[in-house]
């Protein structure tokens, strides 16, 4: 597992999921672009999004796929993507990042 400090330039104090997120859910939709979710989610297959009446976020947590088999749900479709061209276009501090992987999307059914 890699050290946080090799991500961490800023030197930020590690603490608790609750604590961390308190502090960035206010800041999240200045911080992540609609236009970099709707990239990942137009590489999935299903659902057809044009047939999908309700959907849930479930957001970034650990354990997903063991929660989700876990409870019944069986998994459709996953994709990934990492930091590219896109994310450092918007976002061009992250550009030693490139090549990491950041975000997940995924099809329960």
């Amino acid at each position: 597992m890699p050290d946080f400090a090799d991500f961490d330039r800023r030197r930020y104090r590690a603490v608790d999921v609750a604590t961390g997120y308190d502090g960035w859910a206010p800041t999240y939709e200045q911080s992540v672009l609609d236009d970099m979710d709707r990239a990942l989610l137009s590489r999935l297959n299903r659902p057809r999004w044009h047939q999908v009446r309700r959907a849930a976020d479930l957001g970034c947590g650990s354990d997903q796929v063991a929660a989700g088999a876990g409870a019944g749900w069986q998994l459709a479709e996953l994709t990934e993507s990492a930091i590219d061209d896109i994310w450092i276009a918007a976002k061009p501090r992250w550009a030693h990042l490139r090549g990491h992987p950041f975000t997940m999307a995924a099809v329960w059914v």
